[in-house]
């Protein structure tokens, strides 16, 4: 982990508006907080994918700025994250989304005055940089059940009922979702499930913790594949997961590799970072390039 000499003072603050009220309030009080410190702040608000990318990108080349902040959702990091790959720059993050499952995972603080404190002086630690299909993306790729969740969530805008709309969509989910094989590959191996996620770090939604030797900082990816189809067997899954039963089962398959590639039908979903972006086939591997993020 790298302690910066210098107090970060400019910041270039790329917003996503469709927050909640205490994820308002958050972004707010914050952003209060610096400018009582005496910072600079840009602050562009955007709700389009490539837009927050081409800002982040623009905004780390300036060099105008001693950090680039994502204040917002998961869905926000992968865009900020994916502009300033290759950069040197710090990513903070003010965490004003909805599931915010990045920012737990790095013990981020959640009152305006911590994080303002983090954003000016908090350590950094660097991050490599994984990519799928080419594109940088941060910590989580899902093919099946959870990415037509994540449909359903936005289709409907649950997140309007809090945890109510978690449960309804999953439940939703359950009853809807049409599950096809997943061809999953790696240099060691080859196998078929029918709901597959790929993730760098230890939780997953609503923070559950499922792989806990996930490790944000190491090149590494764990597979986690469901290889039983049927809604009874999907349903004692997400039971297993919800009380933090970990391990294998005849179901769960766990597999820790460094590239991967996912084959199957092009009508299956993939969510990318909570983000309903990206197809079949996907292949994810590491690049020799790492970000340097902000944490407590």
């Amino acid at each position: 982990m790298d302690v910066g000499s210098d107090l970060r003072k400019r910041f270039c603050v790329i917003h996503n508006p469709n927050a909640g009220t205490r994820g308002r309030l958050l972004f707010r009080n914050t952003v209060r907080e610096l400018q009582r410190a005496g910072c600079h702040i840009s602050i562009v608000d955007t709700t389009q994918h490539e837009r927050g990318e081409r800002i982040a990108k623009d905004a780390a080349l300036s060099g105008q700025f001693d950090a680039i902040v994502a204040a917002g959702g998961d869905g926000t990091l992968h865009d900020v994250l994916r502009g300033i790959a290759g950069s040197n720059i710090p990513l903070g993050l003010i965490p004003s989304g909805t599931a915010n499952i990045f920012s737990r995972e790095i013990d981020l603080p959640t009152t305006p005055v911590a994080l303002a404190e983090v954003l000016m002086r908090g350590p950094t630690f660097k991050v490599p940089v994984s990519v799928c299909n080419g594109h940088p993306f941060a910590f989580v790729v899902g093919v099946g059940f959870d990415a037509a969740a994540v449909q359903i969530f936005e289709k409907y805008q649950a997140r309007r009922f809090g945890t109510f709309g978690i449960i309804a969509t999953a439940l939703a989910t359950l009853w809807i979702h049409n599950e096809k094989p997943i061809s999953i590959r790696t240099p060691q191996e080859e196998w078929v499930a029918h709901w597959v996620i790929v993730t760098r770090i230890q939780r997953f939604a609503g923070g559950l913790k499922l792989t806990p030797h996930a490790d944000i900082k190491q090149p590494t990816f764990h597979v986690v594949s469901f290889q039983q189809r049927g809604r009874l067997r999907l349903a004692l899954q997400l039971a297993r997961m919800l009380f933090a039963i970990h391990g294998q089962s005849r179901n769960l398959r766990i597999s820790v590799c460094q590239e991967v590639i996912l084959e199957g039908s092009g009508s299956l979903p993939v969510q990318i970072d909570g983000e309903l972006i990206g197809k079949l086939p996907l292949q994810l591997k590491f690049l020799t390039l790492q970000v340097p993020i902000i944490t407590g």
